[in-house]
């Protein structure tokens, strides 16, 4: 670049850093700068929110939404109160993977956006475990998809 076209550049940024120091010369230096305190999330109670899943005096918890299909033989595994210690998911599926089953779901699926497939969770259902929905290898809370209204029935509401 020549000398030509880089002394205009050069001496904007000059320019530019000038303008932020006569904006701080200005400033109040008796008035201390405001600035917001940053929300802190209220405390919740994990258990309150969550499904209590224990076996062998140990126990996870999971999203309750992401339980899709526990059957009765299982509905002990379930429980209201942690008892034992607790361990993280991946490590109590490691120990209990012979009466839990995961189902895989996309984002879209978890939110409710994308049907799950029946056949798929009725085929499951036949082996007896408890189906968990889970996203990249972790729970997720399912919410039931809801077909949209076809265009007809939303032109005759118009």
């Amino acid at each position: 670049m020549s000398l030509r076209k880089s002394l205009p550049l050069f001496i904007k940024s000059i320019g530019f850093g000038l303008l932020a120091v006569a904006a701080l010369a200005h400033a109040d230096p008796a008035k201390p700068v405001e600035r917001k305190k940053p929300k802190v999330a209220e405390k919740v109670n994990i258990y309150k929110v969550s499904a209590i899943l224990v076996s062998s005096s140990k126990h996870t918890v999971v999203p309750e939404k992401a339980i899709l299909y526990t059957p009765d033989a299982l509905k002990s595994k379930i429980s209201k109160k942690p008892e034992g210690e607790f361990v993280k998911w991946s490590s109590f599926y490691k120990s209990n993977y012979g009466w839990l089953q995961l189902l895989e779901v996309s984002y879209e699926q978890a939110r409710g956006l994308k049907p799950i497939d029946k056949d798929k969770i009725e085929n499951l259902k036949r082996q007896g475990k408890m189906i968990i929905a889970v996203y990249k290898k972790n729970p997720i809370t399912v919410t039931p998809y809801k077909e949209k209204e076809s265009e007809e029935s939303e032109e005759a509401k118009k």
